[in-house]
Order: structure tokens, then C-alpha cells, then sequence
């Protein structure tokens, strides 16, 4: 009987010692799970890294394309997209963006992925180098061609002072003139006790000329469009006063504000863009002095070494448009000027084959 007790006891020990080897080898099983999870986990973080600095990336390149590219690429190089006679655009390839659309697979190689943004990147790129070898006007250099143009803010008459209605007649009209009314509120904020900032519209049909006008200083032809600031001025014609010689030769400036509503002109119509950079949109535009036939002269030639038509002011801006001059009398209302001419240097492109944007006026 004790013999049985005894063999009984050792059996369940066993049994025991059998459960207990087995909970171990479960433990040491999950120990193992365990261990291949954790040597994952480096692997998983660096993967979440990279995907971060994907997605991130990815979305500062959409912005980019949004609110600069495609703007850009519909004011100035609409033929980029949708092509024109004897230009292929991208339009015409519409697989091109595929593999980063409709076939983009975020499970295949990631070289694979940034190979082909590059190369569509790259694709993208020539397309507008080819756009603007076809359209711009560059010279012999690459470098655009330009012309400068203007618009005139005659002073009205009854604002003339004695002292002008004596000099000999030296403001000839030369260049297209705001309208009476336009010019005299501009001449009313100027003169305001008060110091008032003065708003100047300038429309397309401003700068452009009819077919049947003289090619004038200070007029686009048709046939030149999108055109873009290189950089401006505006030179107040008066007699000829003594003080003009050394106040041309420093650097007379008036603060100027664009708004931020840009209208650029395209052989289509206007485009209508949105500036959002307020360092742009303001500038310091160079004043200069003299007869009204001096006026390129002087803008080409003073101050002398840095004149202002090389200054750089309103770089990159519409030349249609409102701008504002600051509140500067001093500088806008001196003795004897009989008006303001706001001179720009503007680069420009010729329309697709030559043709006419029929929705100016001045070029029916």
C-alpha cells in the first residue's frame, strides 16, 4: 500500500514537472516571438521615417507646383500644357504622369518612385526650356529683350503755378496720358495737406498702341505679349530746372506698393494672379528730373553707374495693375512739373505664330 502512495506521489510530481517544462517552453517560445518583433522594430521606424519624409516632401511638391509652376505656366507658357502649332505640349502625353498617378504603387521599390519624378521632372523642364526658346524674344547672349514703356500723369492746368505758365511749352504729351479725371485724383492726393498715398490703375489698353498709331516711345506693339517688369521709375517733367543735375546724379527714391492682384496679359486675355509676398509688392521706385525728351535718356543714364533703369525696382510684377506711391511730396511735387511719367523696362514674348490678342482694344 505505501509502495503504491509512493509510486502515486512521484507520478503527479512528474505530471507537475512536466507542466512546469512545458510553461517554460511556451515562455522561452514567446521570449523568441519576441525577440524577432523587436529586431523589427528598427527596421519599422527607419520605413516610418522614410514614408514621413515622403509624404512630406510629396506635399511641398504639390504646393510648389499649385501655386507657383501652374500659374506660371498659364500666364506666361500656356503652350507648356496644351501645345500649339508646331510645339508639342505635355497634354499631348497624357501617360507622362502615370507612374505618379494612376499607376503610382507606394509597394514598389521607392528608387523605382524617385527615378521616375526625376525623369518626369526632367521632361517637365525641357518643355518649358523649349517654350521659351520658341516664344521669348532673347538676343545674341540668351538674355531677353526688352522695351520700355509709359504712361504720362499729366498735372491738370489749374494746378499750374505762375511760374510754369511762364516757361516755354515743355511738356509735349508724348507718351499715352491717364484720363483727366484719373490724373487729377492722383495730382489731389499728391498735393493733400494731409499726405495722401496716390493710386494709379494702369490698364492693358494703356500701354498698347493701334496698328495705325506712330511707334511712339513708350507703346507695345500687338504682337508682344505677357509683359514682366525688369524694373521702373518715374521721371517728373518740368523746364528744365537748375536743381535737376544733382538730384539725378544721387538716388531719389518714392516707397511704391503693388497690389497684390496681378494682372498679366496673355494672347488669350488677362490673367488674374494672386501675389502673397509682401517684400515683392513693395519697392523703392527711382525719381529722376528734366525735359520730357530726356526722359529714356536720363532712366538709362542716371545716376550715373547705377542708372535706374538697371535699379531692379517692381522686378517681376505686371506693369497692369494698381500701384500706390507713398505719401512724398517733396518728391512728386517739386517746382514746376508738369507730369509724372512712370517709366518700366519690361521683358516680353511674341505671340504663338505671330497672332493678335483681339481682346485689347487698342489692337482691333
Amino acid at each position: 500500500m505505501e509502495r503504491q502512495v509512493e509510486i502515486g506521489r512521484l507520478e503527479r510530481q512528474v505530471r507537475i514537472l512536466t507542466m512546469e517544462f512545458e510553461a517554460l517552453a511556451a515562455h522561452v517560445f514567446g521570449l523568441q516571438r519576441q525577440s524577432q518583433v523587436l529586431s523589427l522594430l528598427p527596421a519599422w521606424a527607419a520605413k516610418n521615417i522614410d514614408e514621413d519624409r515622403l509624404r512630406l516632401e510629396t506635399r511641398d511638391l504639390v504646393a510648389k507646383v499649385e501655386r507657383y509652376l501652374y500659374p506660371f505656366s498659364r500666364a506666361k507658357y500656356p503652350e507648356v500644357l496644351s501645345g500649339s502649332t508646331g510645339f508639342t505640349g505635355l497634354q499631348a502625353n497624357p501617360a507622362l504622369f502615370d507612374p505618379l498617378t494612376i499607376n503610382l504603387d507606394w509597394n514598389k521599390d521607392w528608387g523605382k518612385i524617385v527615378d521616375d519624378t526625376i525623369a518626369i521632372v526632367n521632361t517637365v523642364e525641357g518643355k518649358f526650356r523649349e517654350a521659351r526658346l520658341a516664344f521669348d524674344q532673347l538676343d545674341a547672349s540668351g538674355r531677353p529683350v526688352t522695351q520700355t514703356i509709359g504712361i504720362a500723369i499729366p498735372k491738370p492746368e489749374s494746378l499750374w503755378t505762375d511760374s510754369m505758365r511762364g516757361l516755354p511749352p515743355s511738356y509735349a504729351h508724348t507718351y499715352r496720358e491717364l484720363s483727366p479725371s484719373a490724373s487729377a485724383a492722383i495730382w489731389a492726393a499728391i498735393q493733400d495737406p494731409a499726405g495722401k498715398p496716390a493710386e494709379i490703375t494702369i490698364s492693358p489698353d494703356d500701354l498698347y498702341r493701334r496698328f495705325n498709331e506712330p511707334a511712339f516711345a513708350g507703346q507695345l506693339d500687338c504682337t508682344r505679349m505677357v509683359p514682366v517688369i525688369q524694373s521702373a521709375a518715374i521721371f517728373a517733367v518740368d523746364g528744365g530746372n537748375s536743381s535737376n543735375a544733382p538730384l539725378n546724379d544721387t538716388t531719389q527714391t518714392v516707397v511704391t506698393f503693388s497690389s497684390d492682384e496681378l494682372v498679366y496679359g496673355t494672347a488669350a486675355g488677362p490673367v488674374a494672379l494672386m501675389g502673397n509676398n509682401p517684400s515683392w509688392l513693395s519697392f523703392s521706385l527711382p525719381i529722376l528730373y528734366g525735359l520730357e525728351g530726356d526722359a529714356q535718356i536720363k532712366y538709362t543714364t542716371s545716376p550715373p553707374g547705377a542708372p535706374a533703369a538697371n535699379a531692379g525696382a517692381g522686378q517681376g510684377l505686371s506693369p497692369f495693375g494698381k500701384f500706390t506711391f507713398s505719401a512724398d511730396k517733396a518728391h512728386l511735387d517739386r517746382p514746376d512739373i508738369f507730369a509724372l511719367i512712370v517709366l518700366m523696362t519690361v521683358e516680353y514674348r511674341n505671340n504663338t505664330n505671330g497672332a493678335i490678342a483681339s481682346w485689347l482694344t487698342h489692337c482691333n
